[in-house]
């Protein structure tokens, strides 16, 4: 997918949640019938984004900035599941 302008704040949290949505909607459309996968780096994570992957039933992999409490939440993740 081509990258859309840069747009910061809600605006633009909303517009790559709508980029998200258009893509997946596009693979249905062009016949996908396997594993639809959106990988996203730190500009595109956000919950629209997932929202939108949850609708669609796609998977998603999401690149996350390595802030402090980020580190803490996947640190507690327990490895045995």
């Amino acid at each position: 997918m081509a990258r859309g302008p840069e747009l910061r704040g809600a605006e633009g949290r909303e517009h790559r949640a709508e980029c998200a949505a258009e893509a997946m909607a596009t693979a249905v459309e062009a016949g996908c019938t396997g594993p639809r996968v959106l990988r996203t780096d730190s500009q595109f994570s956000n919950a629209g984004v997932i929202a939108a992957c949850r609708r669609t039933a796609a998977r998603f992999s999401s690149h996350l900035p390595r802030e402090p409490s980020i580190k803490r939440a996947v640190a507690a993740i327990d490895d045995t599941t």
